[in-house]
């Protein structure tokens, strides 16, 4: 939900940057036959409000970049966090089975006649490489 605001809000500004060059040149233009109601000892904060807000405008699309490239980051990272718990259970047991062959041979060994029934049947012989 959270996710859909910021999409809606990024939308919303990144339209206003690609209208930006009209944008900046409409309030550059002086105002023809129109009037702002502003008092005078006012003037110079409304003149340094729509500075700030361009250098807002301005930097916005960069700061937007930024915050997907750290959502995509944390994602990925997350991935790589899965991943590896992954490869430790399938370490685990390969390892187990690793040890069951271990023990097989063991006792197929120590058995009477073993060295000729090894060879006939090994016990890698039953696992397939799927």
């Amino acid at each position: 939900h959270k996710n859909e605001k910021l999409q809606l809000l990024g939308n919303h500004l990144l339209e206003i940057l690609r209208e930006y060059k009209v944008l900046r040149q409409r309030l550059m233009r002086p105002l023809v036959r129109t009037s702002l109601p502003v008092v005078v000892h006012m003037h110079a904060f409304v003149v340094d409000s729509i500075k700030l807000m361009m250098d807002f405008i301005e930097s916005l699309e960069e700061k937007l970049r930024s915050s997907h490239n750290q959502t995509t980051a944390t994602d990925c990272l997350a991935l790589l966090d899965r991943s590896l718990a992954f490869m430790q259970t399938l370490a685990a047991e390969s390892e187990t089975l690793f040890r069951r062959i271990q023990k097989w041979r063991s006792i197929s060994s120590s058995r009477p006649g073993a060295s000729k029934e090894q060879h006939r049947s090994s016990p890698t012989s039953g696992l397939s490489a799927s």
